[in-house]
Order: structure tokens, then sequence, then C-alpha cells
């Protein structure tokens, strides 16, 4: 019962921690305009990925059934709870920061790109678990989760001009590993405690990550999934002394992926000061600092805003997609 044992909390608090280094990382790229730090090679390894593995894991509850009535209902609770915000929230900053609503349906804006990936990895990920149940076909599966993940990678190299969320497919196989993963019940027959698992991962990721800083050639996809199952691991056998609030962060992490890009404050001197410095290296931790620091700000706040935002049962549709039940 290695995984089961206070699920919820620790992937809660995985969850909470994939947006605060979202956020952390927005506020050195986007605020302060830093996007080489050593930092963001370790962090941008993962952050993302465990967000889409993690929504993989929980969606194989609405997927393991595959008749047309419940797949329609399924995809339709999706749409509502992720591209309604995309449209709304991110439509109505697209307004406020580019002067047009179709910047962010065309990823001239890419900054909610997350959100309508996030569907389409589902709508992707739901055609492929019919294939394999409906049409009995293993076969017909690997090749469509080859050609999906093949295709939006040779788009997102080629750069060709498509919406950059749909060049984002290249994410697919982090939402299908959390898919398997629920799936197979690897989080709960122990396979991830073996000791010979967590050395493999821990080793493959630093050789991974070097050859990437050595040569500049990029493992995303092995180094998202030695990270995923180093962290699982790590989350799951320390649950009992995770600290309570990055759960909580975790639970609100759709409304503060949604909001924090109203609240990133504008950084760019300090960002010029340290790349200026020719011992910016050594400014390393200060940046660190300053990030952490404003992150605790704007996520606070983010959620602050969240909570008033839902004492109206209108709007936490809107911008949250949360339709409450009728009592």
């Amino acid at each position: 019962m290695f995984f089961m044992v206070n699920r919820i909390t620790y992937i809660d608090a995985l969850k909470g921690l994939a947006i605060i280094l979202v956020v952390w990382g927005h506020i050195a790229e986007k605020s302060m305009g830093i996007e080489n730090m050593p930092f963001n090679w370790m962090y941008g390894s993962f952050h993302m990925p465990l967000f889409i593995f993690l929504s993989g894991l929980f969606a194989y509850k609405g997927m393991d059934r595959t008749t047309w009535k419940y797949i329609w209902i399924f995809l339709q609770k999706k749409a509502v709870r992720i591209l309604l915000p995309f449209i709304v929230v991110g439509g109505f900053y697209s307004i406020l920061v580019e002067h047009s609503f179709t910047a962010v349906l065309t990823g001239e804006f890419g900054g909610y790109w997350f959100l309508p990936a996030l569907f389409y990895c589902m709508v992707f990920g739901l055609f492929q678990r019919c294939l394999a149940v409906r049409w009995g076909g293993k076969t017909k599966e690997l090749i469509f989760f080859i050609l999906v993940w093949g295709i939006a990678s040779l788009v997102w190299k080629a750069k060709l001009p498509v919406p950059y969320w749909l060049s984002a497919l290249k994410m697919f196989p982090y939402f299908m590993a959390g898919h398997y993963f629920a799936q197979y019940r690897l989080l709960s027959n122990g396979c991830l405690k073996k000791q010979w698992v967590q050395t493999a991962a821990i080793l493959l990721y630093i050789l991974a990550m070097a050859v990437s800083i050595k040569t500049n050639i990029h493992f995303v996809n092995l180094t998202g999934i030695f990270a995923i199952v180093i962290l699982l691991n790590l989350f799951a056998t320390h649950s009992e002394v995770l600290p309570k609030w990055l759960s909580v962060v975790g639970k609100y992490s759709l409304e503060i992926y949604v909001l924090h890009w109203f609240f990133l404050p504008r950084m760019k001197d300090w960002g010029k000061y340290l790349l200026s410095q020719a011992s910016f290296n050594e400014n390393l931790i200060l940046t660190a600092m300053v990030c952490s620091i404003v992150s605790v700000f704007i996520i606070a706040f983010c959620m602050i805003v969240a909570k008033v935002v839902k004492q109206s049962s209108i709007l936490d549709y809107l911008c949250f997609g949360v339709k409450k039940k009728n009592n």
C-alpha cells in the first residue's frame, strides 16, 4: 500500500511544487528577462511534464469507459473545465496585453498554451484508448501514439506556422505515461519503490542533463520521465513530512496558473543589472531568492483572488470551469 497511503495529499503536493516552479520560472524569464539561468535547465526539464503527467494520472478514471455517450459527456466536462478558462481569462488577458482577442487563440501570446494542449492530449489519449479497447489494437494504439508525438515534435522543431499550443502536443507522452501509471497501478504495486528503479532514474537523469548541458541537445522527454519517477518516489515515501501548505497550493494549481499572468511584476532593470555583471554566476543565489520571494506573494495573491472569484458561482464557472452542484 506504499503509494496509496496519503495518495491525494502527496500528489496535490506535487502539483503545488509544479505550479510554484511555473510561477518562479515566469518571474525569471518574463519579468526579469533572464532566460539562460542554470536553474532553467533543471526545473524546465520536468515542471510542465509533471503537470501533464499528473493530468493523465487523474484523467484515467474518466477514460476507462469508451461508449460514445460517455466519451461525449467526458469531453464536454473537460472542455468546460479547461477550455472555458482559456477562452475567457486568456482572452481577457490577451486583450489587455496584446489588444487582440485572437492573439491567445493563434498562439501569438503563448502564456495560456498549456490549457488547450492539455485538452488535446485528453482528446488524443481518449482516441488512443478507443483503439485499444473498442477495436482491439495494441499495435494500432502504439502507431497512433508515435504518430501524434512524432508529428507534434516535427512541427515544433520546424517552427511551422501553427498555434503554439498545437505543437505543444509533444507533451503527449507525459500524459499517456500518467495514464499508464494509473492503468497498470504502478503507484500502488510497489514497483517504483524498488531501489534499482530509483537508482537508475537518478543516474539516468544526471546523465541526460549532463549531456544536454554539454552538447546543447535537449533530452526533454527522457529527463522529464526520469525526474517524475524520482519525485513520485520522494514525495510518496516522505508524505507524512510534506508541508500542508504545499498540498493547498496544489489544489489551487489551475486557478494560480490562470491568474498569475496578471500579477507578474516588471523587473527588467533587475535582470539587466544581473546580466551585465561579470560575476553573474555569483548572483544566482540572490536571483533565486528574489524569484522565490516574489513567487510567494504572487501565489498567495492568486489564491486570495481565486477565493473571492469563487464566491460567485457564475464567475467560478467562467474563470475556472467549476460548475457547482445545486443543493
